[in-house]
């Protein structure tokens, strides 16, 4: 039996129709979209000022029972802000190595501002707290004003902030925070 030797061939088929005949427009509304997109993008990265080597963004946050906390009345600490969420299962494995860090610098001129992004606040910590143990505030942020002033994108993130208030550090991702090269890089700025 004879098999037919035709081979099939996809044939590319180009546009036709409203887009081929009004490519210029097309083209152009999608280079405008592009440059309004870029531009959305610049401006939103411009308004961040957390830039490692210049002054901390001031602001004012509370903490689970209520009391707020300013930071630029921490001049004269180290401070390290901390932005996470109980949602988030990097910063829920990093707490308890970040719970050693501040148990090691109890008494010292460190601060820890673990800034909760949790948009159910006190409650979402409260659930959190059965979970984690940890001995340390937690300061509540659910509608995340802090972290869009960072410019603070990712959870965990976080800045160190020497006595003066200046950001020295930017580290993003989960840390081993109970290892001795923290505790001595944050020592270095006492």
């Amino acid at each position: 039996m004879d098999y037919p030797t035709t081979v099939l061939t996809p044939r590319f088929i180009w546009p036709t129709g409203w887009v081929m005949k009004n490519r210029v427009l097309f083209l152009s509304v999608l280079l405008a979209l592009t440059i309004l997109y870029w531009f959305f993008i610049q401006n939103n990265s411009q308004s961040h000022n957390a830039v490692v080597g210049q002054m901390a963004p001031d602001f004012t946050v509370k903490d689970e029972e209520g009391r707020e906390v300013r930071l630029s009345e921490l001049k004269g600490k180290v401070v390290l802000v901390h932005f996470w969420a109980s949602w988030c299962s990097p910063c829920v494995s990093e707490f308890p190595l970040l719970n050693e860090l501040f148990n090691k610098m109890k008494g010292t001129d460190f601060v820890l501002l673990a800034v909760s992004m949790d948009e159910k606040g006190k409650k979402a910590i409260d659930a959190f707290r059965k979970k984690i143990y940890f001995d340390f505030p937690v300061y509540l942020n659910p509608d995340q004003t802090i972290a869009d002033l960072y410019g603070s994108y990712g959870l965990p993130e976080s800045f160190l902030i020497n006595k003066e208030g200046v950001i020295v550090k930017k580290i993003v991702g989960p840390q081993q925070w109970n290892k001795s090269s923290w505790e001595k890089k944050i020592r270095e700025f006492f």
